[in-house]
């Protein structure tokens, strides 16, 4: 398949295909994804716990084309295709990611989602 080919991806078998049009797509769908998953690249293990996340990085400095498990376990179906990014229906536990309970508290600045005011 040709990479300006629009992909049909009900009849994708082994063909590679290019899920990002650009760099900024990909980093987008990350930021939107990996970044909030409690299985994303730790960078204080140096190691990957989604194949996935690996797989879309690997694609990222290569030729930017992944495998169709890859394409279908991070929710690429031509329907979302139309958007910039879309869910990762592989995304574990996005609450309990160690990133999303961090929350930087200011003293006497109100807490918009709790309608309090920090400790001062």
């Amino acid at each position: 398949m040709k990479n300006s080919e629009p992909a049909n991806l009900k009849t994708i078998k082994t063909e590679k295909i290019m899920p990002f049009s650009t760099g900024s797509q990909a980093a987008d769908w990350k930021a939107r994804n990996c970044n909030h998953c409690k299985k994303r690249y730790r960078h204080d293990q140096l190691k990957y716990h989604c194949r996935w996340e690996k797989e879309i990085d690997v694609s990222w400095v290569t030729d930017g084309e992944i495998s169709p498990h890859c394409v279908m376990a991070i929710g690429l179906t031509d329907e979302t295709r139309k958007y910039l990014t879309w869910d990762c229906p592989s995304l574990v536990n996005p609450g309990d990611s160690p990133r999303t309970q961090r929350r930087r508290t200011v003293p006497g600045q109100y807490n918009l989602f709790q309608g309090e005011t920090n400790g001062e």
